[in-house]
């Protein structure tokens, strides 16, 4: 496992959500800079990992945290709704 949370965006280059969620997505990068690593997966040349994964709807968006499984988001979502998840899911540890 990784040292860091993560962010996967499964996207197609012309897919005009992924288009809309992009932007967000980089300016989140930057802001989470050192707390959660960010990767971009263009599903065309990707194409055996995305079906591998499952990967159905674009964009397809994976939260990845250190120590629980992942979270899906199967569609194009606001940057706040993106960073809400990123707080909850990445940052905020589950209290047992």
């Amino acid at each position: 496992m990784g040292e860091l949370p993560c962010v996967i965006d499964f996207h197609d280059d012309f897919c005009p959500p992924c288009k809309a969620v992009g932007p967000a997505l980089d300016r989140l990068a930057i802001e989470y800079q050192g707390s959660v690593e960010f990767y971009e997966v263009d599903i065309k040349q990707e194409e055996v990992l995305a079906q591998e994964l499952g990967v159905k709807n674009l964009p397809t968006i994976v939260f990845c945290p250190v120590d629980k499984l992942p979270m899906v988001i199967e569609r194009a979502v606001s940057e706040d709704r993106i960073k809400s998840t990123i707080v909850k899911e990445l940052l905020i540890k589950n209290k047992i």
